[in-house]
């Protein structure tokens, strides 16, 4: 209601500036207020559109070609189960399971994940896992972004969905002691850590 008035007071003012003390003075008051209801309703509508403007904005992907602090890259979502990611748009699990998979079961085990009350979670691509990784991060890490949210991740080896073409039985990881990308057969056991939204592919 105050700000009604408010903005009531400064059209008031506008029309005086406009059209004369004289002319204003001689409509009758309802005659004001409903020009002055109209105008608040146009008011209304442009903050409406206002607001939708920037929602379509928050929506547009990163381009990846931001370089954000800590503090200002990585923010709780999901009810503080996951970690939006604002340099690429990806979404993370905050803790990482701490166990270790073979690469079939860590695809599977993310394919499967409810976390923050959704599903949709898969392992990452090579590119999208090796985007985490800070590389002034001296071993024996995790080589991860200093101020970083997130908890129960370990210094070793992590998948990614990427296989490579020509030998199937091999996938790509990123190792967070050090932080290299490397090759290993699927067979071995290391970590999973699973990521919604962002484009997926993968070489089988």
């Amino acid at each position: 209601m105050k700000r009604f008035i408010s903005v009531a007071l400064m059209v008031f003012a506008s029309m005086v500036a406009m059209v004369g003390v004289s002319r204003v003075a001689a409509q009758s008051p309802q005659s004001i207020m409903q020009q002055l209801q109209l105008m608040q309703q146009s008011l209304n509508s442009l903050q409406t559109d206002v607001n939708s403007l920037q929602n379509a904005v928050k929506r547009i992907p990163p381009s990846w070609s931001r370089k954000l602090p800590a503090a200002e890259r990585f923010e709780l979502v999901l009810d503080g189960a996951a970690v939006l990611d604002k340099e690429t748009g990806l979404v993370w699990e905050k803790a990482p399971s701490p166990g270790t998979f073979t690469w079939t079961a860590a695809y599977s085990s993310c394919m499967n994940l409810q976390l923050g009350g959704r599903m949709g979670w898969r392992l990452p691509t090579i590119e999208q896992l090796a985007s985490l990784v800070d590389p002034s991060v001296s071993p024996p890490g995790p080589t991860l972004p200093t101020g970083h949210p997130f908890i129960n991740v370990q210094p070793s080896y992590y998948w990614s969905a990427k296989t490579l073409p020509l030998a199937t039985s091999y996938a790509w990881d990123v190792n967070l002691r050090y932080g290299f990308v490397t090759l290993d057969l699927k067979d071995r056991t290391y970590h999973s850590w699973c990521v919604r939204g962002g484009d997926t592919y993968e070489a089988w």
